[in-house]
Order: C-alpha cells, then sequence, then structure tokens
C-alpha cells in the first residue's frame, strides 16, 4: 500500500516550536507581524507613527499624533486576557498538531493551567475557528448528507434519539475521487434548511451527489446546483457506495475524532464549535507545519468573545 502523504507529513515539531515561539517576545514579533504586516498602523487616526511601553505582561502602542494606546491583542479574541501570549500560542499548537481532537481537560496538562482557562482558551480558539470557515463555499462535484452526533449512549441510534444533534456535511470531490474540502453545519435535512446549507456553501453550478432523500431535492430550488440522487437503501453496503465514499469516509472521521476524544461533552450546547474545529483542521490537512500560525491568524481576525457570551454559544454576531 503506498504511504499516504497527508498522514505522514512532518508538521511542526516540537523543538521547531521551542526554536520559534518560546519566549513571550518571539510570540510577539509573529502577532505584530499577522496584524500589522506594513507596520503598526494607528486604529484610530491611521498614523504609523508610535511609541511602545510596557504594562504587565503586555506590549502597547502609543500614536503619536492622537495618543491612542492599543495592545496586540486588543480587538482579537485574546482581547482582555491575563494569560501569557506564549501560553496561547502552545494552546494553537497543541490543537493543531494533534492527530484527533483534544479535550480541554488534556489542553490543561499540557499547559499547567487550571481548567477554567484551558476551556476558556479552546474555545476562544475554536470560536476564532467558526468566523474563519463560516464563508467558505465548495464547487465542482459535491456530495451531500445529514448526520447525528451526541444524545445518550444507550438505545437505537435514529432520527428520534433523545438529544440527538442534526448536522449537514458537504464534501468537494477531488477527481480522484477523495474527499477535498468540507463544510459543516449544524441543520437538520429538512427542505427549508437545505435551501439555506446550499446558498451559503455551494457555488453556482455546482453538482450535488446525495443519498437520494427527498429533502435534496431542494438543492435544485431557483438553480442552485445540479442534483444526482443516488438510493442508497440502508446497511453498511450504503456506506460503501463509490459515488458517495468521500462525505461517508468524512462523517466516520469526524464521529470517531469526538467520540474519541470527548468523554463529557455538551455537543448540543456548543456544535458550531465541534464542528468548525473539526472542518478548519480538515480543510488545512495538507500543510500541518503552518497549521498552527494559521489558527493564531484566525485569533487575531476574530472579535474578543468575553466568557459569558462563550457560553450563551448559540447567540451568534
Amino acid at each position: 500500500m503506498p504511504m499516504n502523504r497527508v498522514q505522514f507529513q512532518k508538521g511542526l515539531s516540537l523543538g521547531e516550536f521551542i526554536e520559534r515561539y518560546g519566549t513571550q517576545e518571539a510570540c510577539e514579533r509573529e502577532l505584530e507581524a499577522m496584524r500589522w504586516p506594513r507596520g503598526f498602523a494607528c486604529p484610530s487616526c491611521g498614523s504609523r507613527q508610535y511609541s511602545n511601553f510596557q504594562r504587565g505582561r503586555l506590549l502597547y502602542y502609543q500614536c503619536c499624533e492622537c495618543r491612542h494606546q492599543a495592545s496586540l491583542i486588543a480587538g482579537t479574541v485574546m482581547a482582555s486576557s491575563k494569560v501569557a501570549l506564549k501560553v496561547w500560542f502552545q494552546a494553537a499548537y497543541v490543537l493543531s498538531q494533534a492527530k484527533n481532537n483534544v479535550s480541554a481537560l488534556e489542553l490543561m496538562r499540557h499547559l499547567g493551567v487550571c481548567y477554567q482557562t484551558a476551556w476558556s482558551l479552546k474555545h476562544k480558539l475554536m470560536e476564532a475557528m467558526w468566523v474563519r470557515e463560516r464563508t467558505r463555499t465548495l464547487r465542482g462535484t459535491v456530495q451531500v448528507d445529514e448526520a447525528f452526533l451526541g444524545g445518550q449512549s444507550s438505545g437505537p441510534a435514529s432520527r428520534g434519539r433523545k438529544g440527538k444533534v442534526a448536522f449537514l456535511a458537504a464534501v468537494s470531490q477531488a477527481p480522484d475521487g477523495k474527499a477535498e474540502r468540507v463544510c459543516l453545519s449544524k441543520q437538520p435535512a429538512t427542505g427549508e434548511d437545505v435551501v439555506v446549507f446550499c446558498l451559503n456553501t455551494l457555488a453556482p453550478g455546482t453538482l450535488v451527489v446525495s443519498d437520494g432523500a427527498p429533502s435534496f431535492n431542494y438543492t435544485r430550488w431557483n438553480q442552485i446546483a445540479e442534483h444526482e440522487p443516488i438510493v442508497t437503501g440502508g446497511g453498511k453496503q450504503a456506506c460503501e457506495i463509490p459515488q458517495l465514499k468521500a462525505v461517508n469516509t468524512v462523517l466516520g472521521n469526524l464521529k470517531t475524532a469526538i467520540t474519541g476524544t470527548y468523554h463529557a461533552l455538551k455537543f448540543a450546547k456548543y456544535t458550531d464549535r465541534y464542528l468548525a474545529e473539526y472542518q478548519f483542521r480538515f480543510n488545512r490537512r495538507f500543510d500541518m507545519h503552518s497549521q498552527m500560525q494559521r489558527i493564531i491568524r484566525a485569533a487575531v481576525g476574530c472579535k474578543p468573545n468575553p466568557l459569558p457570551s462563550l457560553r450563551m454559544a448559540e447567540v451568534r454576531r
């Protein structure tokens, strides 16, 4: 069997990470380059003349024109955090290089912080991943299916099972038939939800391949996409149909990553974030070496999210 180059890529080694981001100063330089690649520009007046000063752990910039002060983390999802910047980088590194997901409890042990801090770091970074991925668009041939996660551990697995959360998965297909990119959304496969999902996810002219469920016929509404239904029936053989292999493989890996990592999971409340974490990492799996930097860049581009708002979860901006 030939080597899977995605699975066996080197990624960012621990030694490389320590060498590049092992100090607070190194993390500050990296964050400054991400926020202001052309140099500092005052968010108030736009002036590029500034001076620096240190306040506690944070480096601040003061505009020489209007005296506006801004820290490196102001206006980002890291804003007002008392956690050292290098700990944020360490959290992003752990989340990016693990084969499966990383629980807040495991992250706590890696970082040497309390559980509440680890939970906050993880969910803020997952929120940044959600913000980064919510505008992704798929094109070409896209396999679509409905899936379920969460709920009670006993009883039959079905749509009516108590606590189950329905979500839609769309996987773009590469020329060789393998999964290329994925979009996941907490929505049931009703006609109206399928239309909304397709409008937000699919580019014009996309060919949608589904298992023939009646609701997926709504992909043709207003010529959103072409639809190729494949009646799969039930049982194990339904998951082995070549035309739907990519989406079934992605869903199988997603369920393994979540159920094999989290044992006390409020999936129904934080569905968007857990799906976004998987989606973010999957869509960047071809370059694990840069994945940690991409998580930090996503955190820079995400607006502040205080802990009370973070715990509300379903209130979206």
